[in-house]
């Protein structure tokens, strides 16, 4: 039986087989959950991953140059009500615009700027940010001295927002320091989950923060298994555990501080497209788009419950150094 890559453990490890869904290529992949640390983690990486990451699709490393009307107001709207949040004001402007919410959708994100809301506002690295868009957003909302690193860009580039990105891994920065590290949906991408996090210790200053962003082994793995749409063959190599993450982290001068569950209805509406064999860049029509749009909106309170009681399908860890 193969070794849980993070605890070691081989007794009570189950096997399983998932496809490549969100292209719809049905590749097949070898994965085992630990029984220890209940750790999801693929068998074998695929040699050649580009093929999994196409540029023209993988929503990371795509920026539309022409946004339209809706994107455009949808974004502005966004950043103001952002702008506003983070600095801790309140005005009629802001609930103004809390009131567009629920048309525009603002919850997917929300969480991300709410953990930066005390934290340093310069001195930021990005690690796996794809274009960058990210940290343009935090650009306008006034953050500055912000880096980013990806291994699947073409090549180094320079933002809208005028962010410099860095073709390569997190261990290619060396001799830097940072107030804040943030891994929004890329710890689960890297094969070197140990020494990325004893990488990032080295890179983070004495009271600085890491925010790690990822999918967790909770509800819907058990509900959905190999249909989870989070589990994403063979691009996360590794779904963690509260348990598994915490194990994770010894040894490395870094404990987890805090934790915001942040999943949404994502985790049902796509799963279950996967049940059915309906890839993630499906093109809907009207009807089914309406009728999805329903089925989001009876999800939203199961959706917040889950989160409640820490059992939704993503977090967000907080990691800070051991005193």
């Amino acid at each position: 039986m193969t070794k849980c890559k993070i605890c070691g453990n081989s007794d009570g490890n189950t096997e399983y087989t998932a496809r490549e869904m969100m292209f719809g290529m049905r590749d097949e992949f070898k994965y085992i959950q630990c029984g220890s640390c209940g750790c999801v983690q693929i068998c074998d990486i695929p040699e050649d991953m580009s093929k999994y990451y196409p540029s023209d699709s993988y929503c990371s490393f795509s920026v539309d140059k022409d946004e339209g009307l809706r994107a455009s107001l949808r974004k502005r709207l966004f950043l103001i009500r952002h702008r506003m949040d983070i600095l801790d004001k309140r005005s009629i402007l802001v609930s103004l615009v809390k009131l567009f919410r629920p048309q525009f959708g603002f919850n997917d994100t929300t969480a991300k700027y709410k953990v930066l809301k005390n934290l340093p506002r310069n001195g930021i690295l990005d690690v796996g940010c794809g274009a960058g868009v990210f940290l343009d957003e935090l650009a306008e909302l006034g953050f500055t001295d912000l880096h980013g690193v990806d291994l699947f860009i073409e090549k180094n580039l320079t933002t809208r927002g005028g962010v410099d990105i860095q073709k390569g891994e997190i261990f290619d920065i060396k001799n830097e320091s940072y107030n804040v590290i943030m891994l929004h949906h890329s710890l689960e991408h890297m094969p070197e989950q140990k020494g990325t996090i004893e990488h990032i210790a080295k890179l983070l200053r004495p009271d600085g923060t890491c925010i790690i962003a990822i999918p967790i082994v909770n509800y819907a793995w058990e509900v959905y298994k190999t249909d989870w749409v989070q589990l994403d063959p063979p691009r996360h190599f590794f779904l963690h555990t509260v348990k598994s993450m915490n194990i994770l982290l010894r040894d490395t001068g870094l404990f987890i501080s805090d934790i915001l569950y942040d999943s949404s209805e994502f985790q049902f509406i796509g799963s279950e497209g996967y049940k059915k064999g309906i890839p993630l860049n499906h093109k809907y029509d009207l009807a089914e788009s309406r009728a999805r749009l329903l089925y989001k909106k009876k999800l939203r309170s199961k959706v917040d419950a889950l989160n409640k009681e820490g059992k939704g399908d993503q977090a967000i860890f907080l990691l800070k150094r051991c005193k």
